[in-house]
């Protein structure tokens, strides 16, 4: 394995990225509750700040990984692209959930959910550094 792959962000960055798609499929489950009772609005609220705070955490830590085996933060490989939409998808829900818009929150976490399997599977359909 080359020495800049085989780096400490190896333990790093994997895992706080899969804690990213837990969170999304947790807070998927914690909308559907959510719009059926509102007894688990907070439910919601709280996997969907954690589903965004992972989601970022793993793009900020694949970046210094990247400049560290790449030589560069960003390369727009199909996996960080995809990444970036997810987070953006994540970032959507929050204003959705925090405006009162409970109806359509559902079709936030389905595109989320979505862009977490383009995210897994963008290498094997579009190649890049992955």
């Amino acid at each position: 394995m080359h020495e800049n792959i085989n780096h400490i962000m190896l333990y790093i960055h994997p895992p706080l990225a899969i804690l990213g798609y837990i969170f999304i499929f947790a807070n998927l489950t914690a909308t559907l509750k959510y719009i059926s009772d509102e007894q688990f609005k907070r439910h919601a609220e709280i996997t969907g700040l954690c589903a965004w705070f992972f989601v970022l955490s793993g793009i900020v830590s694949g970046m210094v990984w990247a400049q560290v085996a790449w030589g560069s933060y960003w390369s727009w490989d199909p996996k960080e692209t995809s990444n970036l939409l997810l987070f953006l998808s994540t970032t959507v829900y929050l204003i959705l959930f925090y405006k009162g818009k409970k109806k359509i929150l559902f079709f936030s976490n389905i595109l989320s959910i979505i862009l977490i399997f383009l995210t897994v599977f963008s290498p094997a359909l579009w190649g890049g550094l992955h």
